[in-house]
């Protein structure tokens, strides 16, 4: 027991001890840094830009003729053969246009004949398509073909048979002469929003 006593207070004196000073470590950092890249020299300066004036008269774009529709009613024309008309100074004076009213009420017939495609209605699709008709005197329609198409076909087709089913067309007046009277229809199928 004694023994024991003795290495407690043996063990105790050690624990008395001053602690052992901390120990220091020396850490070496290394920066490194990249090298610096020289700018880029500035691209040479664009070319001055030349503006050019449009030409004085537009060019004359062809003319072209898109096949008949199945429904369209399509039918020769008749060849209008224009002579030539000798310099001088006289030239008789151009005939008047269609009066105003009978092109209201053209207009008015064929808009009342419009019919827009369910399919085309319901999927909010719109155009406008441009017809060529020629009609006789009494207000038939002696043939019908788009003159320019809307890019929708189904709308093409409806604009023809706005114009063949609102026949018989107001009769020609008497400002127009000839047999025979050739008009361009642009007609509108637009969804109301």
């Amino acid at each position: 027991m004694l023994l024991h006593g003795l290495m407690f207070w043996g063990l105790a004196l050690a624990s008395l001890e001053p602690p052992a000073p901390p120990q220091t470590i020396v850490i070496e950092a290394h920066i490194h840094q990249p090298e610096e890249k020289p700018l880029r020299p500035p691209p040479p300066p664009l070319p001055p830009i030349e503006l050019v004036a449009p030409p004085t008269r537009m060019p004359i774009i062809p003319q072209f003729e898109s096949a008949p529709l199945p429904n369209a009613i399509t039918l020769p024309l008749a060849s209008h053969r224009v002579s030539p008309t000798p310099p001088g100074p006289t030239q008789p004076p151009a005939p008047p246009g269609p009066p105003p009213d009978f092109l209201s009420r053209l207009y008015a017939r064929i808009n009342a004949f419009k019919r827009y495609p369910p399919a085309a209605l319901s999927a909010r699709i719109q155009g406008r398509p441009v017809v060529h008709f020629v009609m006789d005197r009494q207000g038939r329609v002696l043939s019908c073909v788009v003159a320019k198409s809307s890019g929708v076909p189904i709308l093409d087709q409806a604009a023809v048979a706005a114009v063949t089913g609102a026949q018989p067309l107001p009769a020609l007046p008497a400002q127009i002469t000839g047999e025979t009277y050739a008009i361009t229809v642009g007609i509108n199928f637009s969804v109301n929003r």
